[in-house]
């Protein structure tokens, strides 16, 4: 599955064009959302509350979600997984 994710805004405060693109093997971006992905210890939330996910892998649908985060007004298009799956929570347990 391929798939690339693209900043609609490219203003961002001078970093230039922000993307990213998996080819089905491996993935480029461009050097700040490279460095970003790239921060030890990378913590980021897969809903607006949570829960966080730590890194970016291991699957195509997590370097989605990271790069959907990372990258500003961000729009994905080609062949996009389905977004990472939710942990169940008990009854009565919110986020």
């Amino acid at each position: 599955m391929a798939f690339r994710v693209d900043s609609r805004d490219n203003s961002n405060n001078g970093d230039g064009d922000r993307w990213l693109s998996w080819d089905g093997q491996d993935w480029t971006a461009d050097p700040v959302t490279t460095d970003t992905l790239h921060m030890p210890g990378l913590l980021f939330p897969l809903t607006p509350t949570g829960p966080l996910q730590r890194g970016y892998g291991p699957g195509e649908s997590q370097l989605l979600a990271a790069a959907l985060w990372a990258i500003p007004a961000a729009v994905a298009t080609g062949q996009v997984p389905d977004y990472p799956p939710l942990p169940q929570l008990s009854a009565g347990a919110v986020f």
